[in-house]
Order: structure tokens, then sequence, then C-alpha cells
């Protein structure tokens, strides 16, 4: 439900992915893009929730 408010999703899923795609195995990318997955969607229930735009920024940078 949140995935589609999350614009952040996308860049975060394909972004790391494509940056492990050459050096990682096929299992080791799938797992890697279902951690991503699982932070982009706390990143997103975190700012719904009005936690605050810092800390939202913070993690993604972090990322």
């Amino acid at each position: 439900m949140y995935i589609g408010m999350c614009s952040y999703l996308n860049i975060c899923i394909y972004g790391y992915v494509d940056i492990h795609i050459s050096i990682s195995l096929p299992i080791r990318i799938y797992l890697y893009r279902d951690i991503c997955i699982s932070i982009c969607i706390a990143i997103c229930i975190a700012v719904y929730r009005n936690i605050g735009i810092y800390e939202y920024l913070y993690i993604g940078m972090a990322i």
C-alpha cells in the first residue's frame, strides 16, 4: 500500500541492483533487492507518519 506512494522506491531498487548486478550472483541480487525494498518501505511509512524529513534524508543518504 505504501509502495505506490514512495517515489524513492524505484530509485533505490534499480540503483542498488544495477550497482551489484555485475559482481553478484542472482540469489544475492534478489537478497539485496528484498532488503532494499524493506528499507524503502520503512522509510515511506516513517515519512507518511510524519516522523520527519531530516530522518528521511539521513536514512536515504545512508543507503
